[in-house]
């Protein structure tokens, strides 16, 4: 009997039998099986088949070739080789959308002074919140920790790291959240200049032969450092056991300053991921007055900022690997529109801030039964508890889910929100003696949204398996080309994508098939010119078409509205191609002019 007609037959059936992959036997060759199966990934590519009909090309060769008991890992090997490629994405779109930072979750009058300073500079209020939860972690130090549970006591230590590229309003932002630290360092300073006057002066005053004491000489009380190695931060440490803020613009710096006296292969690594935890830390020094230097309770908080593509090629490596990068809360909000405004920072919440690091900075060691300082350790209250013990075992839940860099961030992010909730408490009540159900709410609000936005930024950056920083790189360039590009501009836009045009339209209508990407037709205008597609991101943002006067600071957002007699927005003709083009709506439409031809 004759094969039915070709276009009535499954499309994976003809793969699969015109491929030769039914053919091979125990007595073939292996090349024989590696060209069957690289045809059967060929014809599956030309029909354009879906994610799911590779899926079942695959589990039909793996079938077939088991039959002949060929050895299982031997097939496996071969089939993710040759049948799988990285722009074959079939997991998840990644996550893009960002969530607002939960404001309201922070207590009074920090909310108020992180609402008046992001709308003064113009900026995501996560750009201030973020680093002044971590100078306030620094004036606590370790002092405090919260204490969840016997054999278990997190430290009040932040690591804080704002992304975004230059011109976000990063460093605005960061000078508002460490007006306080400055403000008191800058006092101090002035104090100490006054006492090393007098200590000069009551040394000149001294007689030759006065054999009493000499005047103990002022130290320079340090609230904060810019110095990021090592041997720099333990030498202040001995001076500050309390702990200390690292506050630097760029962070990039301290990312590259590890190991940078042992050619990459020193342990700065362990010695930052010590004080991350307030653990002991000890340096053994070559030069100095000091050679062994050994703090008990290192803390050292951090506030900073990174623009993407160095995070890009700082967490490639080992920062991943050694848990570095797991334990950075990070926010990287969508760039803002600039505009000039006449807000100003709350004069009364700034003042009360200030008072609270003040009295943060204030705080002490107890001591133990031997008289040396020790951290107080400070219980939860019983609903504490119960909030506490609900966010854990929802977390725990992921974490079996979970694989590589998310599930290591998830693994420090169960103790995150009980850290914010000691800043919270402390920040609201210094001398408090239990942590309350109040900030234990808060820390766990303000941790959840930290889990979505790591899981987000992860995405961006690419971290986890090779389809997903396929796609999350595709959607990134999509996204700086105004949310809508052609095939040529991507490739134009992203030297990965510049010599890979078949692998680009196989990403790209593998993120259509999906449901990540939609494409719009754009038809020839009266003037002439040729027709064109480009691809638009799939959110919850509103679609929109965004007509560009001659002045670009006047550019109007107008969303779609259905009227009668109106062509559907897949079929869109302009009138003026250089006048007209697809974007999406709350994100930055000012782009740079393009021609005619970029624009088909």
């Amino acid at each position: 009997m004759a094969d039915p007609p070709r276009q009535k037959r499954r499309i994976v059936d003809v793969i699969y039998a015109d491929s030769g992959i039914g053919d091979v036997t125990d007595q073939s060759p292996r090349s024989e099986r590696i060209a069957a199966l690289k045809k059967m990934k060929s014809m599956a590519d030309e029909e354009g088949c879906s994610p799911a009909q590779h899926a079942e090309l695959r589990d039909l060769a793996r079938d077939s070739l088991s039959f002949w008991e060929l050895g299982e890992r031997d097939i496996d090997a071969d089939i993710e080789r040759y049948m799988i490629d990285e722009t074959e994405v079939e997991a998840d779109p990644p996550d893009t959308k960002y969530r607002p930072y939960p404001v309201a979750a922070l207590p009074e009058p920090i909310r108020s002074y992180v609402q008046s300073a992001a709308s003064s500079i113009g900026c995501d209020p996560s750009y201030v919140a973020l680093p002044l939860l971590a100078v306030m972690a620094g004036a606590i130090g370790a002092t405090r920790r919260i204490q969840i549970k016997p054999n278990w006591s997190e430290p009040a230590v932040l690591w804080a790291v704002t992304v975004g590229d230059s011109g976000t309003l990063k460093s605005p932002a960061l000078s508002a959240a460490v007006a306080a630290v400055e403000e008191l360092q800058r006092r101090e300073f002035i104090q100490y200049k006054r006492d090393i006057a007098d200590y000069e002066a009551e040394l000149d005053a001294r007689e030759k032969k006065d054999r009493s004491p000499a005047p103990n000489k002022p130290i320079m009380p340090t609230l904060y450092i810019s110095d990021a190695t090592v041997e720099a931060i333990a030498v202040r440490l001995i001076d500050t056991p309390r702990g200390l803020l690292l506050y630097r613009d760029e962070l990039s710096g301290w990312l590259a300053s590890h190991n940078q006296y042992r050619h990459g292969h020193g342990g700065d690594e362990a010695a930052w991921l010590a004080m991350h935890g307030a653990r002991p830390l000890r340096v053994d020094r070559k030069t100095g007055d000091r050679p062994t230097i050994y703090v008990p309770y290192a803390a050292v908080s951090i506030c900073g900022s990174i623009q993407p593509d160095i995070l890009r090629g700082c967490v490639a490596g080992a920062n991943t690997a050694n848990g570095m990068l797991a334990r950075m809360l990070l926010a990287w909000p969508p760039r803002p529109k600039r505009k000039l405004t006449d807000r100003r920072i709350d004069p009364v919440a700034a003042r009360c801030v200030h008072d609270i690091y003040r009295q943060l900075i204030a705080l002490g060691y107890a001591a133990d039964d031997a008289g040396v300082d020790c951290p107080v350790d400070i219980p939860l209250t019983p609903e504490a508890y119960r909030i506490y013990d609900g966010w854990f075992n929802d977390l725990a839940a992921r974490q079996q889910q979970a694989t590589g860099a998310h599930a290591a961030a998830l693994s420090k992010i169960e103790g995150l929100a009980a850290r914010l909730a000691l800043v919270i408490q402390l920040a609201v009540d210094p001398g408090s003696r239990a942590v309350e159900a109040d900030a234990m709410t808060a820390g766990v609000t303000l941790a959840r949204w930290q889990l979505t936005e790591t899981a987000r930024i992860y995405a961006m950056l690419g971290v986890g398996s090779p389809a997903d920083r396929e796609a999350s790189d595709l959607v990134a360039v999509i996204e700086r080309l105004g949310g809508a590009a052609t095939l040529r501009e991507i490739r134009r836009a992203s030297a990965r994508w510049h010599t890979r045009s078949e692998d680009l339209e196989r990403a790209v209508y593998g993120l259509v098939g999906r449901g990540v990407l939609r494409g719009v037709d754009v038809l020839p205008t009266t003037k002439g010119g040729r027709p064109g597609r480009r691809y638009m991101i799939n959110s919850d943002h509103t679609i929109a078409i965004t007509e560009t006067p001659k002045n670009p600071e006047k550019n109007e957002v107008m969303a779609i509205a259905p009227k009668p007699n109106t062509k559907p927005l897949n079929a869109i003709t302009p009138q003026n191609t250089q006048e007209n083009r697809v974007s999406v709506m709350a994100m930055d439409s000012d782009r740079e002019n393009e021609s005619e031809e970029d624009r088909v």
